[in-house]
């Protein structure tokens, strides 16, 4: 306990189990170079589980409040009628292609009112390009996601829940330089920590 205190007084992070601590060197190593403008998350995701078991990880996030702007964009991408766009945790449902997939993420990470932004996806769905033969095409959801990562600078992690089949899709991200994770608990989590710790800090890495 000691030893505990001093590392928490000195600004050391502790990692409880050796998979959080990837986790962690994932998300600090990635995202060094994003600026931290505040505390405010939005999400989109494929799976209404994967969005409450996002919301129900925040801790030191909160959830944003999306601008009327936004909403009325989100509500002309919303082509299929299904998405609820006035929650900042939007179930695209696995009806989206890439195309709108990558759309909604572009669009609430415009929200001058959001300052980090998580992408849960499940991705055995037939209308995404996330096999092991289609992932690398420019216009599938893996490059559209580096895209949006690549015009905007605040910070994006990604969760893929999925089997070894997608680990090419994973690898396509991740050489990118964004940060996935196998399951959305890790990926807010890791961000939640990353975010909270350059805030209390209030400096760059």
């Amino acid at each position: 306990e000691v030893f505990r205190a001093a590392c928490l007084q000195g600004g050391v992070l502790l990692a409880e189990t050796i998979e959080e601590y990837y986790d962690l060197t994932r998300t600090f190593s990635l995202l060094a170079g994003k600026p931290i403008m505040g505390s405010r998350i939005a999400g989109v995701v494929n799976a209404g589980f994967e969005s409450t078991m996002g919301a129900d990880e925040l801790k030191g996030l909160t959830q944003a409040r999306l601008s009327a702007s936004t909403v009325e964009r989100l509500n002309r991408i919303n082509r299929h009628g299904l998405v609820d766009t006035a929650s900042p945790f939007l179930d695209v449902t696995p009806m989206a292609d890439d195309r709108m997939y990558a759309e909604f993420v572009e669009a609430v990470i415009q929200d001058p009112g959001v300052d980090s932004v998580f992408v849960a996806i499940v991705p055995h769905s037939p209308t995404l390009k996330t096999d092991p033969g289609t992932c690398r095409d420019q216009d599938g959801l893996a490059g559209r996601l580096l895209g949006v990562a690549a015009r905007h600078e605040k910070p994006m992690v990604v969760s893929v829940n999925a089997g070894r089949y997608y680990a090419d899709f994973v690898s396509v991200m991740e050489e990118g330089g964004l940060p996935v994770y196998p399951d959305i608990r890790s990926a807010i989590s890791s961000l939640d920590t990353y975010v909270s710790y350059r805030l209390h800090r209030g400096t760059q890495l």
